[in-house]
C-alpha cells in the first residue's frame, strides 16, 4: 500500500511536490511541480464531503523553510486547502514533509512561522 514514505522517496527522485489523500484503505498520490499540487480549496471541500482526507504533501528541498506550510494568495496554498477540508470534514490538521523526510504538523488558522510540531523522520 502507498505510504507517506512512498511519497516522500518520489519527492526527492523528481524534485517536486506530491500531495496523498486517503479514505478508508484508498489512497490517491498527486504530482504537483517545484511550487504546489494543483488541488484547490473547491476540490478539497468536494473531497472532503466524500470522506477524503490530506494525510499530507511534501515541498521539495531540505531545510527549515521548505518545512513552512504555503500561507500566500492564490488558489491552491496550503492554509486554504486545509481550511476547507476542516470546515466539510473531521480533518484539523495536516503535515508537510520535506524529501529528507522531516515534516511539521499545520493546522488552518495558525500562522506557519510561528507553530509547533516539527521533528525529524523517524
Amino acid at each position: 500500500m502507498l505510504s507517506i514514505n512512498d511519497m516522500i522517496k518520489l519527492s526527492a527522485h523528481e524534485c517536486v511536490e506530491f500531495a496523498l489523500f486517503t479514505r478508508w484503505s484508498q489512497r490517491i498520490l498527486m504530482r504537483g511541480d517545484v511550487t504546489y499540487v494543483p488541488f484547490t480549496p473547491g476540490m478539497a471541500k468536494k473531497w472532503a464531503k466524500r470522506g477524503w482526507r490530506w494525510s499530507g504533501h511534501t515541498h521539495p528541498h531540505g531545510g527549515n523553510i521548505p518545512l513552512t506550510p504555503s500561507s500566500g494568495i492564490g488558489k491552491s496554498h496550503d492554509a486554504a486547502v486545509l481550511w476547507r477540508f476542516s470546515q466539510y470534514g473531521t480533518q484539523r490538521y495536516s503535515v508537510v514533509y520535506d524529501w529528507d523526510g522531516n515534516w511539521r504538523v499545520f493546522r488552518p488558522n495558525e500562522n506557519p512561522l510561528f507553530q509547533p510540531g516539527w521533528g525529524p523522520h523517524q
